[in-house]
C-alpha cells in the first residue's frame, strides 16, 4: 500500500493549529493567546538584552541550528547544537551532561531558551532544562509524540503538537517558530 499525499498533506495542515499550549501553570491557552504570548516571549528577552537560545534532540538538533540563523536577523542568538560548540566541551566523561555545561557557561535569566525534542524524553535535553532552571531564563518547550512527555511541563510556555510523526512534529515546530520570526521581522522588532 502506498501512501496518499492528498490524505498526507490532510493529516499535516490541521496540527499546527491542534498544537497545546499551555504556561507555566499547566493552563491551555488557545492557539491565538499562545503565539501571541511566545511572540511577546521572545520580544522580551531581546528588550532585557538576553540572547535567544536554541537547542533540541535529533531530529530537532538541525532545526535549532537553523531557526537560530534565521532568527540572527532580529535578536542575538546561539544554537547549543552548534558542532563546534559541542566539540568545545566533548571533553566531558558524561555526554548526557553535555547541554547542562553549556548552559552553566553561556546562559543568564536575561535569556530565553527553546528546546525543541520530538518526544520531551531524551536524558541529555531534560538535564540542560535542569541546568537553564537553576540559571533562572525563560524556557520555551516544543514537544510531541506523548502528552505525559516530561519536558511538557518545564517551561514558562510549553507547546504540544499531537502528533506521533517526528516529521510532523518537527515541522510544525518549525511553522510556528517561523511565523513568531516573521510577526517580530514585520513589527520591526
Amino acid at each position: 500500500m502506498s501512501l496518499n499525499p492528498t490524505d498526507y498533506s490532510r493529516r499535516f495542515a490541521e496540527l499546527p493549529i491542534r498544537t497545546v499550549i499551555a504556561d507555566e501553570k499547566g493552563q491551555i491557552l488557545g492557539f491565538d493567546d499562545g503565539f501571541k504570548r511566545l511572540t511577546e516571549l521572545v520580544r522580551a528577552g531581546s528588550a532585557r538584552k538576553g540572547k535567544l537560545i536554541f537547542f533540541g534532540d535529533s531530529p530537532s538538533a538541525g532545526l535549532a541550528g537553523m531557526l537560530s540563523n534565521s532568527f540572527s536577523a532580529v535578536c542575538p542568538t546561539i544554537s547549543l547544537n552548534d558542532t563546534v560548540r559541542l566539540s568545545a566541551v566533548n571533553e566531558l566523561s558524561d555526554l548526557q551532561q553535555l547541554y547542562a555545561r553549556q548552559v552553566k557557561l553561556i546562559v543568564t535569566p536575561a535569556d530565553v531558551m527553546m528546546v525543541l525534542s520530538v518526544n520531551g524524553r531524551a536524558p541529555l535535553l531534560l538535564n540542560g532544562v535542569i541546568s537553564a532552571l537553576d540559571v533562572g531564563c525563560t524556557i520555551v518547550t516544543f514537544t510531541g509524540d506523548a502528552p505525559d512527555n516530561p519536558l511538557i511541563t518545564a517551561g514558562s510556555l510549553n507547546l504540544y503538537v499531537p502528533a506521533r510523526s517526528a516529521g510532523f512534529i518537527s515541522i510544525v515546530h518549525h511553522i510556528i517558530l517561523q511565523c513568531v520570526l516573521d510577526s517580530l521581522m514585520e513589527n520591526g522588532n
